[in-house]
């Protein structure tokens, strides 16, 4: 039995702050129609029995005032709105300009971790987007990796410098990319039964990452890896054990 699951980011996404913005206009909007609607209706009750009462024919109201009233309290409604409606825009405007709801700037990269029938896990990294996608511009190791291959990861890859302050940007955290790397690494070499993990949109900042969306899939193991399955031993000194 094959299961799946998955995890996405809440206010963490990317596009919280675009989406807050437009629901603030629509917000806005609502709040000018409704009480553009009120000013309206109390106008049109005001005129109406006004002209009803001076037609021929017509008793006399209870409360000839009645109208009025219920008018001009339609009409003061519509106005309070329309204020509130300004300063409600105002004040979460002035939030979002202030940079308290910023939408947050970094570099969005990939992670996955797959099964591979020959190499067994395997472990890819690369800048997300469809240019990466066309190009294949994704670096390639096998677990177990040590803190080399993570570094090597990083920055083989053709848009490294999109990480390292490219044209006048900041630099984003790349340590912390690393260490990513080295977890989804490490997840895949001693857990055979996730099949694959992919950490399809990471948010790497000039401090830390955050993993905004994460899709990964789990399947009971058949047959247990088997020494026939290539590993590459690690070439960093103080990795091995000296004979």
């Amino acid at each position: 039995m094959t299961s799946r699951f998955e995890t996405k980011a809440g206010v963490g996404d990317h596009f919280a702050w675009l989406r807050t913005r437009l629901a603030l206009e629509r917000t806005a909007m609502a709040w000018i129609r409704t009480s553009i609607a009120l000013i309206g209706f109390g106008f049109t009750i005001v005129q109406f029995f006004e002209k009803l009462r001076t037609m021929q024919g017509v008793a006399p109201a209870a409360q000839p005032h009645a109208p009025r009233y219920l008018g001009l309290g339609l009409i003061g409604s519509g106005v309070l709105g329309l204020v509130l409606s300004l300063v409600q825009y105002r004040h979460v405007l002035r939030g979002h300009r202030s940079g308290a709801h910023a939408a947050p700037v970094g570099v969005p990269v990939t992670i996955a971790g797959m099964e591979d029938p020959l190499f067994g896990p395997v472990v890819s990294f690369g800048v997300s987007g469809p240019l990466t996608e066309l190009m294949g511009d994704r670096s390639y190791r096998i677990p177990p990796m040590h803190s080399g291959d993570a570094s090597d990861m990083v920055r083989e890859i053709r848009s490294a410098p999109l990480l390292f302050g490219y044209r006048g940007s900041e630099q984003v955290d790349v340590p912390a990319v690393e260490d990513l790397l080295l977890r989804v690494a490490q997840l895949k070499n001693d857990l055979p039964h996730v099949r694959s993990l992919e950490l399809d949109l990471v948010l790497v900042g000039t401090a830390g990452a955050t993993v905004l969306n994460a899709v990964g899939r789990v399947e009971p193991v058949a047959d247990a890896r088997s020494s026939w399955f290539t590993r590459r031993l690690s070439t960093q000194a103080g990795d091995t054990v000296g004979g």
